[in-house]
């Protein structure tokens, strides 16, 4: 509930203490709560300088899906962002002077908010100023929003289905549903091209670092290529062997052109992947072409040395920018699976949905086949036994879980190497190695998924595009960069080699979103699993640790 406070001195403490009983109240750790009582305190003391006499700020705490969002309203002149973000070195400088002044306070108030600018956003709408405090930050917000746009796209969907015409739900397909979605796709196929030939170009460069890590580093890099062909081939026998799905089912949704579905021999493929035109590859989106130019340019940057310095510096900068637009894109997703499911729901029915739910026992299938397979290879390869692995690993995989993220999950994976036992001169590199290269779990489900959507939209797929959707999996596991939406990425690059509509990327979404946590898990199991291995066979495995109970 809103607290109404006068904005003068002693108006800011009272709200303030009001603020931190909330926070309080909502379960915020200590620090979060001294967090944004700081910014709180700085923003509203920002508009106090030039607002009138008896000016009356609102602030209200707001819980939504786990996350605690601090919300301050309050008329007064406008917070220009830009304003409190730009500090010159000069004026830094002066902040840390000697004598203290005004202007001193006013930099080091602003380097505070600059400090945590990701943390706040401030608009302005009839002369009142709306500020936003994200105190608390639920890591699986996105999930839970994207299952709630599922569930209400079904409840909305049959009750369409049963209760209007077919005429009108085929208009608000074809008006309003289609169109964004295939909008949604072009702008995807936009960036799909850049982002994996930036990535790609960025991620050789840093394989330069395998030198300085001598066998260690080859070793790691071999065993992370070994897993990851396991988990394609994986997916592809365990597809094959559980059938899920109806052929033909979704072929009423197809909108948009399929990539050519032709018969082409593999002799014809392999040479196509190298490009006669530079242009020509992205123009014609060919994302193989695509990925062997990022390939052979990361590596001649490493190879012509210092000179290379200026282009790693451009690279990365485009890396970063394409990436950005790519996390742009993923704040959609909610609503482009929203406009997806309610196109299956309308078109063909309930039916088409639950056989997409059987895709997910066909992956859970191929995750137990993996975690199988890593337990053997750390029994033959690190001569020690897979289960004080396995079992001590399970709280730091419902951890890993939580958070969604192979990257944000690498202090959790780096401690528990520490703890049973594996040398730091091991996980330092395989662990943020592996987060980087490493898609075990990510490359059962696009094998999988991409083979589902080809039964599905009835794409035949033969032995020379299951090769290559095999190469392109590997490529792409290694390209894909570890934000937000990347798997979309990955999906319409796989989807380029097999012919598949592009239509189904929503679809895909609906699995990804399903199934992300579960994927991520695999993920870092097989990067730890990886560095037992390596840990192993290198003598720096402290084995009294491995084998300590608890």
């Amino acid at each position: 509930m809103a607290r109404r406070f006068n904005l003068s001195e002693e108006g800011i403490i009272e709200a303030l203490e009001f603020l931190s009983d909330e926070l309080h109240g909502k379960k915020v750790s200590e620090k979060d709560v001294i967090k944004t009582r700081l910014l709180a305190e700085e923003c509203l003391f920002r508009i106090k300088k030039d607002a009138p006499e008896k000016t009356a700020f609102e602030i209200w705490v707001r819980s939504v899906f786990g996350s605690v969002i601090t919300k301050i309203k309050c008329r007064g002149s406008e917070i220009r962002f830009s304003d409190v973000l730009e500090i010159s070195g000069a004026d830094l400088e002066h902040a840390f002077d000697d004598e203290v002044d005004d202007n001193a306070i006013e930099m080091i108030q602003s380097m505070l908010l600059k400090g945590f600018a990701d943390k706040f956003r401030i608009s302005r709408r009839k002369n009142m100023n709306y500020i936003d405090i994200i105190t608390k930050k639920n890591p699986q917000m996105t999930l839970y929003v994207t299952l709630s746009s599922i569930v209400l796209a079904v409840i909305m969907g049959v009750c369409m289905r049963l209760f209007l015409s077919e005429s009108i739900t085929g208009a608000l397909c074809s008006m309003v549903l289609n169109p964004i979605k295939t909008i949604y796709m072009n702008l995807l196929s936009m960036v799909v091209g850049p982002v994996v030939f930036f990535s790609m170009i960025t991620c050789m460069i840093q394989f330069s670092d395998l030198r300085s890590f001598g066998r260690i580093g080859g070793k790691t890099m071999g065993i992370y290529m070994f897993t990851s062909l396991v988990a394609g081939v994986t997916g592809i026998g365990v597809f094959y062997l559980l059938q899920p799905g109806t052929e033909g089912s979704f072929v009423s949704m197809i909108t948009t052109g399929a990539s050519s579905g032709a018969s082409i021999s593999l002799l014809d493929t392999i040479i196509d992947i190298f490009p006669s035109n530079v242009v020509g590859a992205f123009y014609e989106n060919n994302v193989l072409q695509i990925l062997l130019m990022g390939l052979i340019l990361g590596v001649m940057v490493n190879m012509i040395g210092e000179k290379g310095k200026v282009l790693q510096n451009i690279f990365d900068s485009l890396n970063e920018l394409f990436l950005q637009l790519v996390m742009v894109l993923a704040r959609l997703i909610p609503l482009i699976t929203f406009c997806s499911v309610m196109i299956l729901i309308l078109t063909t029915g309930t039916d088409a949905l639950v056989s997409l739910l059987t895709l997910i026992g066909t992956l859970l299938t191929g995750l137990v086949i993996l975690i199988i397979t890593y337990s053997l290879m750390i029994a033959l390869m690190a001569k020690v036994s897979p289960f004080p692995f396995l079992k001590r690993y399970i709280p730091t995989a419902l951890n890993v879980m939580s958070l969604c993220s192979s990257n944000a999950s690498m202090p959790l994976n780096m401690d528990f190497c520490r703890k049973i036992g594996i040398s730091q001169r091991v996980y330092s590199f395989s662990i943020p190695f592996g987060a980087t290269i490493n898609m075990d779990g990510a490359m059962v489900a696009f094998m999988t998924g991409v083979l589902f959507m080809a039964k599905s939209f009835g794409v035949d797929m033969d032995s020379g595009k299951l090769i290559m959707l095999l190469v392109s999996g590997l490529l792409v596991s290694v390209a894909t960069p570890g934000v937000p939406g990347a798997f979309m990425v990955a999906c319409t690059v796989l989807l380029n080699q097999t012919g598949v509509p592009m239509d189904c990327i929503p679809l895909l979404m609906v699995f990804f979103t399903i199934t992300d946590m579960v994927c991520t898990a695999s993920n870092t199991t097989g990067d730890v699993a990886a560095s037992v291995i390596v840990a192993g066979t290198e003598n720096l495995l402290d084995k009294d640790k491995y084998y300590q109970k608890g």
